[in-house]
């Protein structure tokens, strides 16, 4: 594995969120369960799509605690791949059957966007966006950040989310 370039930021402390921070909200998760919740919230900070991510166990304590980071601008191309590529047919203009990624660099880091069948469980399909360039934070020098989630909250939440944050950026609310 190629070392990281670029230093990930910090953890997000939610007891002390840097003040230019925006937090967007959360975004389910289907791995969770009535025994063990998954938190995906969304913020933007530091010109970065940046999305915590933490498991919380039915007794209260936290697990699983890490944190993916990508520049903001590359979530337009997320959006845009997944829309023009991944959802349309070959003929139409969409990926090869036997094409499931698409990468691209963005302020120097580079990201990758992949479907897969079993992204959210055995036979949940779904996206996972993997950015080369950053460490993941429980392995740090061993495993590059990345981020999934499966079709049915893409469909019923992360397309939503993703089209107002391009609105909002768009618009210089997180300039």
């Amino acid at each position: 594995m190629m070392p990281s370039i670029f230093k990930h930021l910090g953890l997000i402390d939610y007891s002390n969120i840097p003040t230019d921070y925006v937090y967007i909200g959360t975004l389910p998760n289907a791995l969770s369960s009535p025994n063990r919740e998954i938190v995906s919230d969304i913020f933007i900070g530091k010109g970065l799509f940046i999305v915590r991510k933490e498991g919380r166990l039915a007794n209260g304590k936290r697990n699983s605690i890490t944190q993916f980071e990508m520049p903001l601008d590359a979530l337009s191309w997320v959006l845009e791949s997944i829309e023009t590529m991944f959802e349309r047919k070959p003929s139409l203009g969409g990926l090869a059957k036997d094409i499931q990624h698409t990468d691209k660099a963005f302020d120097g880091e580079n990201i990758e966007l992949r479907y897969g069948v079993s992204v959210a469980g055995e036979g949940i399909g779904g996206y996972t966006v993997t950015n080369f360039s950053r460490d993941c934070h429980i392995l740090p020098g061993e495993a590059a950040q990345t981020f999934s989630f499966a079709l049915t909250i893409w469909q019923d939440h992360a397309r939503a989310i993703f089209k107002d944050i391009i609105k909002r950026q768009l618009a210089g609310e997180f300039a």
